[in-house]
């Protein structure tokens, strides 16, 4: 059996998803194309990916480290894996040979010891197409509170008018904690303000402690924004994602 087709997928989501995670992000299908977006979803495991997937991996398969956002990885793919309200999913391959299933790590954005930080050209690339994407993006999933959120559910029966569950933006970002100890980001986009929960995983771990009535301001943060599974009629707006483009 032939080894199953990479794509090289640039990080911009780290989620909770249940017990496990959420990866989204960019990949070029063809040299010189358009970055497209990807999620890629394991239906075995409610579509969420498992930990021990995000452990990467060099080409031998020895592992490296844990995935971070704005990682260039190789991950395998099996088929795609859409839904009426997230088009942008693809299955992953996860059974076979333990090389052909691992995710490898190719690049990396930020300085490590892993020894594949980008070129500055390459980082220079991916600066470029975060901000073009980001500035070109404009929201337009229709807009329903939750009595803990502002603007952060679509009601299921407008799936019709859902064309993406994936979007990058940039705006300034006051993270806080809601009555329930949960993250819950504010930020105000397109004349449009927003209060919703962050799942970026790291943000939750090192938030942690964080008190209740304390606010914390993100400046010129890039948001990856994520329409999560359908709960009790709604689709709920998430911050899935958060980074900065500094050194």
């Amino acid at each position: 059996m032939p080894a199953p087709e990479r794509k090289n997928v640039l990080i911009t989501a780290k989620s909770r998803k249940g017990g496990h995670a959420c990866i989204a992000g960019f990949i070029q299908w063809k040299e010189k194309e358009p970055w497209q977006w990807i999620r890629p979803v394991d239906p075995m495991n409610n579509d969420a990916i498992r930990h021990d997937f995000l452990m990467l991996t060099d080409e031998t398969g020895f592992a490296i480290r844990e995935l971070k956002i704005l990682d260039v990885v190789s991950v395998p793919i099996k088929c795609i894996a859409k839904k009426s309200h997230q088009p942008e999913n693809y299955q992953i391959h996860r059974d076979g040979p333990f090389l052909e299933t691992r995710w490898q790590l190719v690049r990396s954005f930020y300085d490590g010891n892993d020894g594949k930080r980008m070129t500055e050209h390459q980082r220079d690339i991916v600066k470029e197409q975060i901000s073009t994407i980001s500035s070109s993006t404009s929201l337009n999933w229709p807009n329903h509170s939750s009595v803990n959120g502002q603007n952060d559910r679509v009601n299921a029966q407008e799936t019709h008018l859902i064309q993406y569950s994936l979007a990058l933006i940039k705006a300034d970002l006051d993270i806080s904690k809601n009555r329930y100890g949960k993250l819950v980001g504010s930020f105000f986009f397109d004349g449009v303000s927003y209060r919703l929960k962050i799942t970026d995983l790291s943000f939750e771990r090192n938030l942690s402690e964080m008190k209740i009535n304390t606010t914390q301001t993100i400046k010129d943060a890039y948001l990856c924004l994520s329409l999560g599974e359908e709960y009790k009629g709604y689709f709920y707006k998430l911050i899935a994602g958060i980074f900065t483009m500094n050194d």
